[in-house]
């Protein structure tokens, strides 16, 4: 299956800032997991999940790429305009609530001293 979705991204950071993203995604299921391509500021964006783990890649201006699983411990190379910055993250809960036509993700991580929060809604897009 290859359709069109919408596709929802909330990033907020422990002092409470959300920052969003709210684009026109490609879905696909292939190999018992989830698919969806879409770009970001230019930027060509993967995500991949299922009910276990998330991986973001992001290549472009911005490029790096992050598994989230809950208990998951790994360092990230953000390549950057001004050079390579490498920051580690620890994913403490990983939760997806998969349906035939939507999903909703939300996962509790840290990174850079900071706590975050990430939910990503996935919804079909209406024709």
């Amino acid at each position: 299956m290859n359709k069109l979705c919408e596709l929802r991204m909330y990033t907020r950071s422990s002092d409470g800032e959300y920052l969003s993203c709210d684009t026109e995604a490609r879905y696909y299921f292939k190999h018992g997991r989830h698919y969806l391509l879409f770009e970001l500021d230019n930027d060509k964006c993967h995500i991949e999940y299922d009910d276990k783990e998330l991986l973001y890649k992001r290549q472009g201006e911005l490029t790096y790429e992050m598994r989230l699983r809950s208990g998951n411990s790994s360092e990230m190379a953000l390549k950057t305009a001004y050079g390579v910055m490498h920051t580690d993250y620890m994913v403490y809960f990983y939760e997806a609530a998969i349906a035939e036509d939507t999903a909703e993700i939300n996962t509790d991580y840290r990174s850079a001293g900071e706590n975050y929060h990430m939910r990503i809604e996935v919804r079909s897009k209406a024709d």
